[in-house]
């Protein structure tokens, strides 16, 4: 689960609008962002679930044989137990869940045992390549978002340009300024 100090400024930020956040459990946090609604600021539970969002780990590959089985788990889903994938041809941590399943299949019912694709050693060193890989992508997509919201407001004019103004939400205040989001973009940072 996310270390508790994570949750200060989601926990701030509500109390702030009025709104108590329990983060004791994954079910708590759920069913406490859940009741954070201003009807008449529907952007308030949005910021918030970002927060929440932003509070918690990033997902990561493992191999089993590498972590105790009270790591199996997702904290946003409650399950004990975790593994996602989709189609084998979307990604390559996908292919090995698909024949690692298949391997477990094929000496479950019987057949053939079907040699796994690596052994723990190598599933580790596999697991640290994709998560690696996965990070760098993460980082390429932000930057390059980033860099896109740059070039789309550099030839404009904010003083004839109506798209240059958009509403902010200041979530956090700080000694040298504010930080703040803008929902219309989707962007925040400091101010």
């Amino acid at each position: 689960p996310p270390r508790q100090e994570l949750f200060g400024q989601l926990v701030d930020t509500a109390q702030a609008r009025g709104f108590s956040i329990d983060t004791s459990t994954n079910k708590a946090l759920a069913d406490s962002l859940n009741r954070a609604v201003d009807p008449r600021d529907p952007l308030v539970n949005r910021l918030l679930r970002m927060m929440a969002t932003q509070a918690m780990s990033q997902a990561v590959y493992f191999s089993t044989g590498s972590e105790p089985e009270d790591q199996f788990f997702h904290y946003g889903l409650a399950l004990d137990r975790y593994t996602h994938f989709t189609s084998p041809i979307r990604r390559y941590a996908d292919m090995v869940v698909h024949r690692l399943l298949t391997a477990a299949l094929a000496t479950e019912q019987g057949a053939e045992p079907v040699e796994a694709p690596a052994g723990n050693k190598e599933m580790e060193e596999l697991a640290e390549h994709i998560n690696n890989k996965n990070r760098a992508a993460q980082r390429a997509q932000n930057l390059s978002i980033g860099l896109f919201q740059c070039l789309f407001f550099k030839e404009r004019d904010p003083e004839t340009d109506p798209r240059c103004v958009a509403g902010a939400v200041i979530y956090s205040i700080r000694d040298n300024g504010v930080l703040v989001f803008v929902p219309e973009y989707g962007v925040k940072g400091p101010v």
